[in-house]
């Protein structure tokens, strides 16, 4: 019956009852039959459902990552946050056996270093931790709610007040771009776009009669390739759209609370330098009053204020604020006189009204230098500070020899004279002037010194350095033999001990022996002749044996 039920198709019509009879009686069949329950297809065979390779042997849960898993309780494959891409933090394992990532820290990237500041626009930023462990830029203050700007101010980002950049009701051209003077968020000045004289076909004349306008013919306004700064901007030279040259924008160090500085070629964008000190001060510049006030890049400069021309009058200073007056005061004599004022030279000349006053003739801090009068007359000098005090002294710096230069502004400083360790020396000024010798130290005395090193016999050579070395002379293994020290010598000799004394004989029974030095150098007994060969017998007599 197993025979027939195993061996047919079943139809679930018309063999429904038998099917269940069938499997009923299918556990108690136990043949030989390939096709029985027990064979290689059964289901207990390798492939059945208990075996290593089903679904039901992987058990998430278990604390053992199985086949498929990435993770399962505390077995993490040996693997942690770093593994994974991130910075730090403690992986973890979810239940469904995938990593746990929630704990990691992404890497992250600084913005800015601790304690920087800088201006956006018109608003303070600070750098601070985020919370994400790295530092970015955080808002702190917007100057233009208190109608100041922001500058920066030995590198510190602050709220300064604002400087007029422009005249109320002017106008120029920016390339094709005609701007007119407005007041901007802060209460100051600014320059603002009016119209772009492009979109009408035309370009910006700044030579235009009435001042800069769109217009439809044009004229060169500068040299091709040259650079000038405009305020805060740098301009360039070029062929605009008109055909024309005229300044293009290539940098506002404005934007970077900067100013051009044209005192180089090209200009650049450059810190400002304060040609003042104290805001509202004024001084007289020929006939001209100026006065102390911030600059658009935040900086202190000396701008006009008055003209006392204008009222046929004159600028006097003397008493601390400059004002116009009929009336003059003699402020030094005689005229032609010259002296140092800070940094600046000045001359004693005549006013135009008829007084004498000091005039600056040359500004040394433009140029880095400072105003000296030792010898009697002002000039603009370097300020050295001096490296070095005599001029051609020489002195070891490390393995150098130095010496005591002098360059062209007349300030001493040392320069190398010669790299001994080049030579593979040393500097020594222990003799009082410094040489390049050779750093070594004598391991002997000198030539015809010996010593024995294990087998080997060594001589005292001396070396390139001029020092002494231990140099190995001769071999003693090489012979059979050992090395062995007599003084301030040594030499390669037989390790043996003499076991007789020469001259000596000795019997040995019938035999006669002589003591006789050996291939070693040691007095060994050798045969010397057999007493029995001559029918005598070996008499002993003290050191002497003989044969009778």
């Amino acid at each position: 019956m197993c025979d027939s039920l195993a061996g047919k198709a079943f139809d679930m019509k018309n063999y429904l009852l038998p099917l269940v009879v069938g499997v009923l009686l299918f556990g108690a069949c136990d043949d030989a039959s390939t096709n029985n329950v027990n064979n290689v297809n059964n289901v207990n065979n390798s492939n059945n459902i208990n075996n290593t390779n089903n679904t039901n042997n992987v058990v998430c849960g278990n604390d053992v990552r199985d086949f498929g898993e990435e993770c399962d309780g505390t077995d993490l494959a040996d693997k942690d946050c770093m593994d994974l891409g991130f910075e730090s933090g403690i992986l973890g394992c979810n239940t469904d056996c995938s990593f746990d990532l929630s704990n990691c820290v992404e890497a992250c990237v600084n913005d800015c270093s601790e304690g920087e500041t800088r201006c956006n626009n018109n608003n303070i930023q600070n750098c601070e931790l985020g919370e994400d462990g790295c530092r970015h830029w955080s808002f702190q203050e917007n100057c233009e709610d208190n109608s100041f700007v922001c500058g920066m101010v030995e590198e510190v980002a602050t709220c300064v007040v604002c400087v007029d950049a422009c005249s109320d009701t002017e106008t120029q051209c920016n390339g094709n771009i005609l701007e007119e003077c407005v007041m901007g968020g802060a209460g100051c000045n600014v320059w603002q776009t009016q119209v772009d004289c492009m979109i009408t076909g035309r370009t910006c004349d700044p030579s235009a009669a009435g001042g800069p306008a769109c217009s439809d013919t044009c004229a060169d306004v500068c040299i091709p390739n040259d650079y000038r700064c405009n305020g805060t901007r740098i301009e360039f030279c070029e062929t605009q759209s008109s055909g024309c040259y005229g300044y293009s924008l290539t940098e506002d160090c404005g934007l970077s609370s900067e100013t051009c500085d044209d005192s180089a070629w090209p200009p650049a964008c450059a810190a400002c330098v304060s040609d003042c000190t104290v805001v509202d001060q004024t001084r007289c510049n020929g006939d001209v009053i100026e006065t102390c006030n911030w600059s658009a890049a935040g900086c202190l400069e000396w701008s006009y204020t008055d003209s006392c021309a204008l009222t046929g009058e004159f600028c006097e200073d003397h008493t601390g604020t400059a004002v116009c007056t009929s009336n003059c005061t003699n402020i030094c004599s005689p005229t032609g006189s010259s002296r140092c004022n800070g940094d600046a030279v000045e001359e004693c000349v005549m006013q135009t009204s008829g007084c004498r006053d000091w005039e600056v003739t040359d500004n040394c801090g433009l140029y880095g230098q400072v105003c000296d009068d030792t010898s009697g007359t002002p000039y603009c000098a370097v300020e050295c500070f001096h490296e070095c005090p005599t001029l051609y002294e020489q002195q070891c710096s490390g393995d150098l020899i130095v010496e005591c230069t002098e360059d062209y502004d007349g300030c001493r400083y040392w320069e190398e004279y010669d790299d001994c360790d080049a030579w593979g020396m040393v500097c020594d000024e222990s003799s009082g002037s410094p040489v390049c010798e050779y750093n070594c130290v004598s391991e002997c005395a000198g030539y015809g010194f010996y010593r024995c090193s294990g087998t080997t016999v060594q001589s005292c050579e001396e070396d390139y350095d001029l020092c002494y070395y231990w140099t190995d002379y001769d071999y003693c293994a090489d012979y059979g033999q050992i090395c062995e020290e007599n003084g301030f010598s040594a030499e390669c000799s037989y390790d043996c001990v003499d076991d007789c004394t020469y001259p000596e004989y000795r019997c040995f029974g019938t035999e006669l022996r002589e003591c006789a030095q050996g291939l070693d150098n040691c007095y060994h007994w050798e045969f010397y002749e057999e007493c029995s060969d001559y029918g005598l017998t070996c008499v002993e007599n003290g050191a002497v044996d003989y044969c009778n």
